[in-house]
């Protein structure tokens, strides 16, 4: 009853209250930032760059971040709540769990500068495919009038290809990382069975 009621308070107040709260103000920013500036701005920046900000980083932030958010949490309350029933029963286990928690912290960061670089080459990557859809749109008849759809079609797959080679890296920091948490959680779990 009392997880059914910190589930229902947590559920409402980040989600219902931060998210939507979260997702109105950075889209109120992005869009006074990006229309009050100069007109220089719209030259150098290309449109995809804005399509991008606009469409991909709204959507991490409305239908991923929440899901993300949550499921941490969540796995954060078990694991307090693991922690402290492991103490409970075997107190002697706090000699193994000091390292293997200097272990984790030392993991994770490694991971976190490695998954935020990857992130900036999907983000960078992911710019031109917006940028190409957007510029073949608007050129299309003159696209079609000097034959140029073959040409455009290989350079999108090259563009879409990239993309997919930083999203496989990113799917490969997470098994580098999931890899590394069981194998220290592993190691709990044997001090727990000794």
């Amino acid at each position: 009853v009392l997880q059914g009621v910190t589930t229902y308070c947590r559920s409402y107040t980040v989600f219902a209250l931060g998210i939507v709260r979260a997702g109105r103000k950075l889209y109120d920013l992005m869009f006074f930032s990006v229309f009050g500036s100069p007109v220089v701005f719209f030259d150098t920046t290309p449109s995809g760059r804005l399509l991008n900000r606009f469409s991909a980083d709204m959507d991490v932030l409305d239908n991923q971040f929440p899901r993300l958010l949550g499921q941490t949490i969540g796995c954060f309350e078990s694991f307090c709540a693991i922690l402290v029933g492991i103490i409970v029963i075997n107190p002697a286990i706090i000699v193994a769990i000091l390292p293997v928690s200097i272990g984790y912290v030392i993991v994770v960061n490694h991971y976190r500068y490695a998954s935020r670089d990857a992130q900036r080459l999907v983000a960078v990557t992911t710019t031109p495919i917006f940028n190409r859809i957007s510029e073949s749109l608007a050129g299309l008849p003159t696209v079609r009038a000097f034959g140029y759809e073959e040409f455009l079609r290989v350079k999108s797959y090259e563009e879409i290809n990239n993309n997919q080679a930083c999203q496989l890296l990113k799917v490969e920091l997470s098994a580098w990382l999931s890899l590394r948490l069981e194998f220290l959680s592993m190691i709990i779990t044997t001090a727990c069975a000794l």
